[in-house]
């Protein structure tokens, strides 16, 4: 086993030196639509064949795997996201925070919560979740997302299962025309905007701000040595090219107030460090 992966990192390695990045992109497309293929070889063979578009570009890297439904987002299916059976342990604690911070704002999050934006909703399961379980009296339930293969299929199952929510598919770095004068209750940006740059991230969580009612919800990769607010600038994280921001900071310098956080450092849950900041609009 040591020797076929050794050979699969070298084939691997080898094909990104000599094939042009364009056919390799065609190529990683091509992997992930092969159904007679384990996931896990569609993934990794399609996220390694343009994995150094990371080190050069990782916005345009984790941009490129999502709107192609490539790599990680291949793991968003009906089947294995909807349902409280499916939902992860860490959503399950960024819920249970939420509530936890609107009842001590002393919001009856049950009647009054009347409309939600998923930022980065995929299938639109945790709309559901929240829909069903949480925000029982929202009247508007939003998605947007840059993977159009799960935008079409959670609309598909959402329809057919008599649900609110509408999802839309959308570049969240291209809000500002969706949201136009729209305000909701609720913002939930949960495991996105890791996706993006500092500078550009800044600009999403000014724009998310700005069209938030009551409370916005962001999570982030926790750094694990040092609490992410006491970060100068953002850092990414080796493994996936991602970003580990300081939330906080964004949030304290566009006039927002931070009403809960949770940041667990090293601890891992469902494969990540656990970083939550749920703020509210400037007054």
């Amino acid at each position: 086993m040591p020797l076929r992966n050794n050979i699969a990192r070298s084939s691997k390695k080898l094909i990104r030196k000599v094939v042009p990045l364009v056919v390799r992109k065609s190529l990683a497309k091509f992997i992930s639509r092969q159904s007679w293929l384990s996931g896990d070889h569609r993934a990794g063979w399609s996220m390694e064949l343009v994995r150094d578009m990371a080190d050069k570009d990782a916005n345009e890297y984790h941009k490129f795997l999502w709107s192609n439904h490539i790599g990680y987002a291949d793991t968003y299916e009906i089947s294995q996201r909807f349902g409280e059976e499916n939902i992860n342990e860490s959503r399950k604690l960024l819920f249970s925070d939420m509530t936890t911070a609107l009842t001590e704002l002393k919001i009856n999050y049950k009647n009054e919560i009347k409309s939600v934006l998923d930022v980065g909703s995929s299938l639109g399961y945790l709309l559901k979740h929240l829909e069903d379980n949480v925000f029982v009296c929202a009247k508007k339930l939003d998605g947007i997302d840059i993977d159009a293969q799960a935008i079409e299929k959670g609309a598909s199952y959402l329809q057919a299962n008599g649900s609110k929510i509408q999802l839309t598919c959308l570049d969240m770095e291209n809000l500002t025309k969706f949201l136009s004068d729209k305000m909701y209750d609720i913002i939930l940006c949960a495991g996105t905007v890791i996706y993006l740059e500092e500078e550009k991230a800044e600009e999403l969580v000014k724009n998310l701000l700005q069209h938030t009612a009551t409370m916005l919800v962001i999570t982030g990769i926790a750094s694990p040595e040092n609490d992410n607010s006491e970060l100068d600038q953002s850092k990414v994280r080796a493994r996936d090219g991602s970003y580990i921001h300081n939330l906080d900071r964004m949030v304290n310098q566009l006039g927002g107030n931070i009403v809960f956080r949770r940041w667990q450092g090293k601890e891992m849950i469902d494969g990540n460090t656990l970083y939550f900041v749920f703020a509210t609009p400037p007054h």
